[in-house]
This record gives C-alpha cells, sequence and structure tokens, in this order.
C-alpha cells in the first residue's frame, strides 16, 4: 500500500516539507431522502448543520480557525472510529488530509491518492485542496494569509507533534500580523459537537510470544535504560503505539462485488496460520475505483461499490498481520481482454517495479536517490503517480513504519542499510476508468561486488512476495530480454516457494503452475529474443 509524503512526515514528525495546492472543486449536493414520506436532511444538509455547530463551539471558544489532523494522540496511521475526528467533520474517509475550519471557510488538504474520492465524498462547503499542485499554498501559508489581524488558530494539542506545532506557530509569526497559535484544553472541539460518538477501544494488547518477540519486555526495558546511560538521559518518551508497543511485545464464476471480493480475501488470510488480523483496510477497486488509490469499497456509497466482470481491471491491495510479521502486497488483473492501453501502462508499471528490484546502490543511499528508477518507464511516456515507490513495514506492528522510505520527496535523507524492508510499488491511474499497481516487498541484503570504492559497501533488494504477475496484460514490445528473464525467474520462484504449501491435487495448485511457467509456454507472443539467442544469432551473423 502506497504511503503518501504526509504519511511520511507524520512519521518523521515534520509538517510542511511539501507544497501543497488549492483547487475548488464543484460538488453536488446529494439527494434528499424520504423517510414516512416526507423530505429528511440530505448528506449536504447534515455537513452544513455540522460545520454550523462546530463554527459556534469555535467562537465560544475564541478562535478564528481550527486545525483538524487524521491522527489521534499516538499520532496513529490508522485510527479507532473515536478518534476519526476529520472524517465526522468533513465526511472525507481517507486515512491523510487535514481539515481547517474558519468563520467563513472550510478546507481540506490531503494529497494524489485521494483527490478523486475526496471529490465523491465532500459536500459543497468544503473546498479541497490538492497537494503537490504547483503555486498553491500550505496549509500554514493559506492561515497566514486568509485570517484577520490578532486572530487565533486553534489546536488540540494531544493530536499533534511538537514539530507541527512548531511549524505552524513560526508560519503564523512570520505574518507579523499578531496572529498565534492556541492550544485548547480538552475535550477536542469536534468530540463538543460529535452526538454518537463511538466508545474509545478497551481491548487488551497482544503479547507476542518469546519465540517471536525475541526478548522480553522486561529485557527490552533494561536495554533502553543502558541506551539511556550511555545518552546520559533521564527519560525515554515513546509516544507511537508502535514504538510503546515494540518494548512490550514481541472455473466460471459469479461476478462478485468489490466487498465480496474484499471478505473473501480476508476470510482466507483468517485461515492460515499465526493470523492474527488485517494489516490495513484491503483496497479493492473494480473499473474506475481502481483510480482511488486508496479506496476503501467496505465505507462507500453502495452505488460505487463496482461487480467485477470480463471488461474491468481489477486492483487488489492487501496486507495481514501476522504473529512472525507484516505484509502488504498489490497485483492488478483483468478477467477478460485487456485494452492495448491497459497492457501499455501495466508494463511500464512492471517495467519500474523491475528497475528497482534489480538495483545495486552504495549502502547508506537516501531512498530519495532511487525513486526514479521506478518511474522512468513511465516518464518515457509522460506518465507518473502521485505517491510515494515504497515505505518501510514493521514486525507485526505497523504496515508503514520509518524512517526509511522511498519517494521523490527530498525531505527524507535516511539512508537505506542491510535489513531493512521497503516495499515496491509503482503504479498508474487514470481517472474514471482503471487503476494499476504492482506491490513486492523487499529486503536489503549485502550484494558482493568486484570493487568497493572508497571502503563503501552495496546493497540490493531480496524479494518477500511471492504472487505471480498476469501474463496476459503485458505488452511483449516493451519489455527487454532481461526483464522477461527476470519474469519467468520471478515465477519459478513463486512456484518453488508456494507450490509445497498448495494441495498438488487442488484447483488452486494446476492455476498456479498454469501463471508460473515461462512466457513463451503461456503463449505470450512478440517477446524479445533471449541474451543467449540474441548472442548466438550474433555469432552466426561473423
Amino acid at each position: 500500500m502506497p504511503l503518501s509524503p504526509a504519511s511520511q512526515l507524520v512519521r518523521l514528525s515534520t509538517l510542511g516539507a511539501c507544497a501543497f495546492a488549492r483547487v475548488i472543486t464543484p460538488l453536488r449536493p446529494g439527494p434528499l431522502i424520504l423517510r414516512g414520506g416526507r423530505a429528511v436532511a440530505s448528506a449536504a444538509d447534515a455537513a452544513d448543520v455540522k460545520l454550523r455547530s462546530f463554527r459556534k463551539a469555535m467562537a465560544d471558544a475564541g478562535v478564528a480557525a481550527f486545525v483538524v489532523p487524521s491522527g489521534d494522540a499516538h499520532l496513529s496511521e490508522y485510527t479507532h472510529p473515536a478518534y476519526d475526528r476529520r472524517a465526522f467533520l468533513s465526511g472525507f474517509t481517507g486515512s491523510a488530509g487535514t481539515a481547517v475550519v474558519t468563520a467563513d471557510a472550510a478546507l481540506l488538504w490531503t494529497d494524489g491518492r485521494y483527490f478523486l474520492q475526496a471529490e465523491q465524498e465532500l459536500s459543497p462547503e468544503w473546498t479541497l485542496m490538492r497537494a503537490g499542485q504547483p503555486g498553491v499554498p500550505s496549509l500554514e501559508s493559506w492561515l497566514a494569509s486568509n485570517l484577520p489581524d490578532a486572530s487565533a488558530v486553534g489546536i488540540d494539542a494531544s493530536v499533534h507533534s511538537v514539530d507541527e506545532a512548531n511549524t505552524l506557530r513560526s508560519a503564523l509569526d512570520a505574518a507579523q500580523s499578531g496572529l498565534r497559535l492556541e492550544p485548547l484544553s480538552p475535550p477536542n472541539l469536534v468530540d463538543s459537537i460529535w452526538t454518537g460518538r463511538p466508545p474509545p477501544p478497551l481491548g487488551k494488547a497482544r503479547l507476542l510470544p518469546l519465540s517471536v518477540a525475541g526478548a522480553s519486555a522486561e529485557e527490552k526495558l533494561a536495554a533502553a535504560g543502558e541506551d539511556l546511560d550511555k545518552a546520559k538521559a533521564d527519560a525515554l518518551v515513546l509516544g507511537s503505539l508502535d514504538e510503546v508497543l515494540e518494548r512490550v511485545v514481541v472455473a466460471e464464476a459469479t461476478p462478485l462485488t468489490e466487498v465480496e471480493i474484499a471478505t473473501k480475501l480476508a476470510s482466507f488470510r483468517a485461515a492460515q496460520p499465526g493470523f492474527i488480523d488485517l494489516s490495513f483496510p484491503t483496497i479493492a477497486g473494480a473499473g474506475s475505483n481502481g483510480a482511488i488509490i486508496h479506496y476503501d469499497c467496505m465505507v462507500a456509497d453502495a452505488a460505487r461499490v463496482n461487480t467485477l466482470d470480463g471488461s474491468q481491471m481489477m486492483l487488489l491491495d492487501s496486507g495481514g498481520q501476522y504473529a512472525t510479521g507484516t505484509t502488504d502486497v498489490t497485483r492488478t488483473f483483468h478477467l477478460g481482454t485487456p485494452t492495448d492501453w491497459q497492457r501499455e501502462c501495466f508494463t511500464r508499471v512492471l517495467k519500474g517495479n523491475i528497475g528497482l528490484d534489480t538495483l545495486t546502490f552504495p549502502e547508506g543511499t537516501p531512498g530519495m536517490a532511487i525513486d526514479a528508477f521506478a518511474r522512468q518507464a513511465l516518464w518515457q511516456a509522460g506518465l507518473d503517480y502521485l505517491h510515494g515507490t515504497g515505505h518501510g513495514v514493521g514486525a507485526a506492528l505497523n504496515v508503514h513504519e520509518g524512517p526509511h522510505s522511498i519517494s521523490a520527496r527530498w525531505g527524507n535523507t535516511c539512508g537505506l542499510e542491510e535489513g531493512m524492508i521497503c516495499s515496491n510499488e509503482p503504479g498508474y491511474y487514470e481517472a474514471g476508468a482503471f487503476g494499476i499497481r504492482i506491490e513486492n516487498l523487499l529486503v536489503a541484503r549485502a550484494a558482493p561486488t568486484p570493487n568497493a570504492f572508497n571502503g563503501k559497501a552495496y546493497l540490493r533488494f531480496d524479494q518477500l512476495t511471492h504472487v505471480p504477475i498476469q501474463a496476459s496484460l503485458l505488452e511483449p514490445s516493451l519489455l527487454t530480454s532481461a526483464e522477461v528473464e527476470w519474469l519467468d525467474a520471478y515465477h519459478a520462484r513463486v512456484w518453488e516457494r508456494v507450490s509445497p504449501r498448495v494441495d498438488a491435487d487442488s484447483e488452486g495448485a494446476r492455476w498456479l503452475r498454469r501463471v508460473t511457467r515461462p512466457l513463451a509456454e503461456q503463449g505470450v507472443r512478440g517477446l524479445p529474443p533471449s541474451r543467449t539467442a540474441a548472442v548466438a544469432e550474433a555469432a552466426a551473423a561473423l
């Protein structure tokens, strides 16, 4: 699952390193709902009621604006429904975004993964601020430029990092118009108007067995104490839940809807040994919904849920939490005959995935220095994607885990080290039509090289994900001989690793054998000659 620049900023406890853009998207009010023969409030009317109530709460608190981020008091990426304040207030249910409300404006900043989703979910009272578009203000700049002099900007300090608050305070101070940041006392202003708010979670922390955790909680805490002594520090503050937990735990089928597909996949995972839960809400996007990068069919309006048939592409991004680790994998497939354009786009995305997978690079290289290898084939056709290429993955903890990442964002200079796990997930998304993403998890390993310039060690990637890639979506003329060999070798490894875990007499085993054979044996025509054949042909011509 792709990690947005905004999510990376939260992980690094920074805000404002990205430029944001403002685009006013015309949104249509929802239809009136008829109950008992009379019209009741539409979704747009309900949004207006929320904003009026919220603005009264702001006025009572003496603030001219209030900032509502996505996270909870632990800055969690995925929050319990009790803390989905931004979603409640704005109606936007994507996992990344920040809302700002003033006396006469309601704005939502989000990144490119969510533009289409936000357009569909925001009511006309809200302005969509498209992050990453050129020449448009950041949240901080907008507040500094649009509020009356001597105004107060309210925040709930418990849901912002220190760096976020300092960045916002600096922007307000720089305006030199008396603007000030005002941390408000509990409760959160959104909570004060939220009727029917879900109760906070009361579940117990899950303890991992010592065989999985590697060390007891006491041993980990003792090691932390030793680090404190070395640093001559008095205390270690762990605010993120994963940091806290890391210290204490260790045939022809009937067409299916996206919801049915996501539910069935979850049931398959649940039947696996060691399964604990999904690592994030499954993204099951058929047809046009595949272009909504973090689409969630489980919360989408029923009218938006697509049924997968032979005419559509399907993007399926899923993952699980297991006693021994965390997974995240995306595949795109087509049950019918893809168009030439779909095959070209899919092949360019695959070429980017291979380009990053086969890279050798110096240890300590930041992810931003290798991001272009995943985009090069798309750039050659004037295409791109608006999310990072790779994110770190935890071990039975967060599916998005820092500090490293692979993206075009210049802010993250954390170098890649041996043993780090990254996702490799280039994509392409065509609004109203389809979405493509191919994601494997990779682990950085030492790379044997004939030289070691300046004593530098080098790294390569090993694959952790073994799921077939659909051959019928390929445009063979775009592939090189080396890329064909890579795909044939990858499928051979998929068969080698997965087939022993499948009943040999099952339909699943027969399907796996069919889709992991070499491309030529799968009937893919127009492939480039193998490098061995090309050498032999050249030698014969001499």
